[in-house]
């Protein structure tokens, strides 16, 4: 099963009902369940009739042919697992706006919502715990390492337990060659959008014919201002290669940092921005009169 789950949507929209199905598994290994199961694999004992009988029908397919049958033997398998729940768990908290993020806290008051889905997770690890008798300690991505990277990019120093990059966080070909052998180790946490946010793509919350007149109007405020070159807008898209595609939206990553001061209109483009001002001028037009 833990192979099999990791083929389940965690993504936001499935994440409930994927997790539900993951819950409804977990609920099985009770303490006695696990107990029992760890005194019948026991390699002090003769093999039980019933685990003989589970290796005579799965054949060819047993455990038992590629090392000892237990519980703890499913370690990997239930990190790969929680790893893959806990990252796109936590994809989605990075996508949360302002808004989304209050919304998140109330729901998580009547158990709903992405706030209240960290309690699910943090349960889901205890059990996962007992089950393949994890530490104690044990995180599904430790506090350190998901700061570590951060923090050596802030300080310009290169991080060596990773793989090779270039200054601009694009793997060198040693870099992926370390990758493919296997010689380092990438963390998840430290894929980071790249490009310009402001002209990222259309989000769902967002009408996507008011996206690129905001962002055309941002542009055209931030020319006249002189806070950014004329150049620097965004080009079309259909007509670059996609290896150029790439080195520009690397450019248009680094010229977003550049400039300390920008003006952004693309909330405006946010409907629930829109409903927003619309209740608070009618409201302001019910107190005038």
């Amino acid at each position: 099963f833990l192979r099999r789950s990791r083929e389940l949507d965690f993504s936001p929209k499935e994440f409930q009902r994927s997790m539900t199905c993951v819950r409804r598994v977990f609920r099985v290994y009770t303490p006695l369940v696990i107990e029992t199961i760890n005194r019948l694999l026991a390699p002090s004992l003769p093999p039980h009739p019933l685990v003989a009988k589970h290796e005579e029908t799965l054949g060819a397919y047993s455990p038992t042919l590629f090392g000892q049958l237990s519980l703890s033997s499913c370690e990997k398998d239930m990190q790969n697992l929680l790893e893959e729940i806990y990252m796109q768990h936590m994809k989605k908290m990075r996508e949360l706006d302002f808004f989304d993020r209050i919304a998140s806290k109330i729901e998580s008051v009547f158990a709903h919502g992405p706030s209240s889905d960290e309690t699910v997770l943090k349960s889901l690890v205890q059990q996962a715990k007992v089950i393949v008798n994890l530490p104690d300690s044990y995180e599904v991505v430790p506090v350190d390492q998901k700061n570590a990277s951060r923090a050596l990019a802030s300080n310009g120093v290169d991080d060596k337990s990773g793989p090779e990059r270039l200054g601009n966080g694009l793997l060198t070909d040693t870099g992926k060659h370390q990758l493919i052998a296997g010689n380092v180790k990438m963390n998840p946490m430290d894929i980071a959008y790249i490009g310009d946010n402001m002209r990222s793509r259309s989000r769902s919350y967002e009408l996507s014919f008011l996206v690129s007149w905001t962002i055309w109007l941002s542009n055209w405020i931030n020319v006249k201002l002189g806070l950014i070159q004329s150049g620097e807008e965004d080009v079309d898209n259909d007509h670059v290669q996609e290896d150029d595609l790439l080195m520009k939206y690397v450019k248009q990553s680094e010229d977003s940092r550049k400039h300390w001061l920008r003006i952004n209109l693309r909330f405006l483009a946010d409907y629930r921005n829109i409903l927003f001002i619309i209740f608070v001028s009618w409201v302001w037009k019910m107190i005038r009169g």
